[in-house]
């Protein structure tokens, strides 16, 4: 694990702002430079570190990019891989429609509060030689937003995915597939 000043300045330096009111988002990231560089200097010895400075970044960044792209429109935890997380519903409850051997009345209701969810990993990668990284022809900043966003659309993908196999099992009578769009059938939805 990193130091926590380590990281803070490696988070603003992404972020492109500076938490700390003695120095200019620029020399955050000039400091991030300068202490890659350093650490490059014994790249054998520090590279452990240097994966370490990444991975803990992208861990720094990444619920601050869901919130801010997905936050409008669904709740996020962060939690350990592995984990299962329990979602309670404020406003409302979720019904849980049982269909037996695919027969599409249902078979029993379950009125809930709360549901469970399973965590699922998501990884990425990216390269650079780590030359470019500490000479700054590879921007830090630049790097970990990649990584960033590569993590994000696979998230997106999941997103999609689960809206597609919501639709799926929606039965026939809440559907509507059109070219455009009806105020009027989407109020008999």
């Amino acid at each position: 694990m990193i130091e926590q000043r380590i990281l803070t300045c490696a988070v603003d330096a992404v972020l492109g702002k500076s938490s700390d009111a003695k120095f200019t988002p620029e020399q955050r990231v000039e400091g991030m430079r300068n202490y890659l560089a350093e650490l490059g200097k014994d790249y054998r010895r520090n590279a452990i570190l240097i994966n370490e400075i990444v991975e803990e970044t992208v861990d720094a960044i990444l619920p601050i990019k869901i919130a801010e792209r997905l936050g409008v429109f669904a709740d996020f935890a962060t939690v350990g891989d592995g984990v299962t997380k329990k979602w309670h519903v404020k406003n409302g409850k979720i019904s849980a429609a049982y269909t037996a051997l695919g027969v599409e009345q249902p078979r029993q209701k379950l009125y809930k509060n709360t549901f469970v969810t399973q965590t699922a990993p998501i990884s990425g990668a990216v390269y650079a030689e780590y030359e470019d990284l500490a000479s700054g022809r590879v921007d830090f900043a630049d790097m970990i937003i990649k990584l960033v966003d590569a993590i994000m659309d696979q998230i997106y993908a999941g997103i999609q995915d689960a809206l597609v196999g919501a639709f799926g099992t929606t039965n026939n009578a809440n559907r509507f597939a059109a070219g455009t769009f009806i105020q009027a059938e989407f109020d008999k939805l």
